[in-house]
């Protein structure tokens, strides 16, 4: 029998995930285009509407206890964060001289990126993604850090700091990539080699790399599904319910099965000559039955706990706040500087993490927390803070994302970074700010490198093609005649 705090807290995330849907239902009926601000309102529907839902059915009819009137604050921080989110992505929208939206507001952003992903050269697409993977393995076969959690403070900090940052950059040119293979796929332009070997490249790293990358892919999958405007069909149903049946019944318990015999092999072989021998020996194991079903008692609480990580922490915070201060922005800053270059500011490297900072001032058990934009928000200004967070949230990505179209039309390999990067912001919408700040760090990085590129290239044939391209669209929409 269900408790009725219980009955509360899933009342309560019930809402969210009434309310998002609507607007989510309401824009794709619509024929809009989707933006970034969309997608993060989905992903914020997804982790706090249904998280907790997803803990009650793992945790056997059970969701971990708080107090009545924590519950209700932390879910009240959640309701404005998500409205802030909303504020933000409209405060942020391309506007005209006389003050109104665009007619092209969506056109202007994740749209852009689809209807021209035909100017990213495929020679370029190509060969960004094989120093991906050059880099991947460089750093499984050298440094160890390869599978799921391989990447210890030890490992990390004996990485010379010019391969950290080359590894920071193609850590983006990944999503770019990965945002360049779902959009020719759904075009329907399968001929093309290139977009599969991507897909199917991702698909395999993202197992290596634990549950939640194989869970951003699905994402960016639906996310250009709707942004090609197709119909939402029956098969496309049925086909998300199987993905998901697997993903949850099969893939997550093999990764975890591997995760947890990896620790257990040899300490001395290279990291993806242990994950491979660790696949051959877990795999089989799958079969067996104590295996099994020890397997499926440590999955179900692992997976109990991370649906709801994110909103107790954010309920930690609040609880704490009663026996201290707000942090009136500390928290929040902290991750700006944590993102500072370390050869600009090497002090960064004795400073505790944000997260780590939240939980000493507030007297929270040192623990790998879930925190997030909402909780920051929370730590420097209490429920209102989350709200505020949820602005500075959906202003900033709305106005990154209004750089696409320029920069697809100039630099289309770049502007295909800044879609893919802010569309995995996006999915990771419960993940701390440090994730958009260090990307718009990498970002300019990325953006100086092409200018410099450009400047060595001669780019008159592809102004032309530019040119060639922007007249047929003009005169598809009516604006220009043929004779």
């Amino acid at each position: 029998m269900v408790e009725s705090q219980g009955i509360l807290e899933l009342a309560l995330s019930g809402l969210i995930v009434v309310g998002v849907g609507i607007y989510l239902v309401g824009k794709v009926r619509s024929g809009r285009g989707i933006g970034v601000m969309d997608v993060t309102l989905g992903m914020c529907g997804l982790f706090f509407g249904l998280g907790p839902w997803g803990a009650f059915i793992y945790g056997g009819g059970r969701l971990p206890e708080v107090e009545g009137d924590i519950l209700m604050w932390t879910y009240g921080g959640i309701y404005l964060f998500i409205m802030g989110v909303y504020i933000g992505g409209r405060l942020s929208a391309r506007k005209t001289a006389a003050g109104e939206e665009t007619e092209d507001a969506d056109e202007a952003g994740l749209m852009a990126a689809v209807q021209r992903v035909d100017w990213a050269s495929t020679k370029v697409m190509g060969g960004c993604y094989g120093l991906v993977w050059g880099m991947r393995l460089l750093l499984g076969v050298k440094y160890g850090m390869f599978f799921s959690g391989t990447s210890s403070l030890e490992r990390v900090t004996a990485v010379p700091y010019p391969v950290t940052v080359a590894n920071m950059l193609l850590q983006v040119a990944a999503w770019g990539c990965l945002l360049y293979s779902c959009i020719i796929i759904w075009r329907g332009r399968s001929k093309q080699g290139l977009p599969w070997v991507i897909l199917v490249m991702e698909i395999l790293w993202a197992f290596v790399k634990g549950r939640r990358p194989i869970f951003s892919i699905v994402i960016f999958s639906i996310v250009v599904f709707l942004a090609h405007r197709h119909r939402l069909k029956l098969r496309h149903g049925l086909g998300l319910i199987l993905t998901g049946a697997v993903l949850l019944g099969w893939i997550y318990p093999l990764f975890m099965t591997i995760r947890s015999e990896y620790a257990y092999s040899d300490p001395y072989g290279t990291a993806l000559g242990r994950f491979v021998e660790t696949a051959q020996e877990a795999i089989p194991q799958q079969d067996q039955e104590e295996t099994y079903d020890n397997l499926e008692s440590h999955y179900r609480e692992n997976m109990a706990q991370r649906f709801i990580a994110t909103i107790r922490f954010n309920g930690n915070i609040l609880e704490g706040q009663r026996n201290h201060p707000l942090m009136w922005g500390e928290a929040m800053w902290s991750t700006f500087v944590w993102n500072v270059p370390s050869i600009l500011y090497p002090g960064k490297l004795s400073m505790q993490a944000p997260e780590q900072l939240i939980q000493d001032y507030y007297d929270l058990s040192y623990e790998d927390a879930a925190s997030s934009w909402p909780g920051y928000g929370c730590a420097d200004f209490g429920v209102l803070g989350a709200g505020l967070a949820g602005v500075l949230m959906g202003l900033v990505m709305g106005l990154l994302e209004n750089r696409i179209r320029g920069l697809m039309e100039r630099y289309p390999f770049v502007g295909l970074c800044l879609a893919g990067g802010l569309v995995n912001i996006a999915v990771t919408v419960e993940s701390s700010p440090n994730k958009l700040w260090g990307f718009i760090r990498s970002m300019i990085i990325i953006y100086v490198m092409a200018r410099v590129v450009s400047e060595l290239i001669p780019r008159k044939r592809y102004e032309h093609n530019i040119a060639q391209d922007d007249m047929e669209e003009m005169a598809q929409s009516g604006r220009v005649h043929e004779a």
